[in-house]
Parts: C-alpha cells; structure tokens; sequence
C-alpha cells in the first residue's frame, strides 16, 4: 500500500513550540498575575501579534532578501 503525504504550508511550527514561545514573551514576564481577564487581554493581544505582525515581518525579509540575491546575480 502506498501512502500519501500533504504538506503542511500553513502551521510552519508545532503547537508545542508556539505555546512555548507565548510562555516566554507574555506568561512568564508579567508577575504576578491580576486576574484571569488580565492573562485572556495579554494572550489576545499576543495571538493578534503572532497571527498579524510577525507573519507579515517575516514575510517582507524573505521578500527583501530575494530581491537582494537576484539583485546580485544580475
């Protein structure tokens, strides 16, 4: 039997990784902790910045460096 495998281009990290990484910048830099709403508006705030900005960051670098590269091979 044959298997087939689709690739994932939409989760470039694993859940583990990106729960560890919102740990370190939000959970574990603010302390102590008010309330629980404080943690639900830090951690909405934090998804918006994960979700929106750093995508797109990274996206203009990748960008950017790829016109470099084609702007030196030419």
């Amino acid at each position: 039997m044959e298997q087939t495998h689709e690739k994932q281009t939409s989760k470039p990290y694993s859940p583990e990784c990106v729960i560890g990484l919102f740990k370190t910048e939000v959970i574990n830099q603010i302390d102590p902790w008010k309330s629980m709403r404080e943690i639900e508006w830090e951690t909405l705030k934090w998804v918006d910045w994960y979700n929106n900005r750093k995508q797109r960051r990274r996206s203009m670098q990748t960008s950017t460096h790829s016109r470099s590269l084609n702007h030196v091979g030419h």
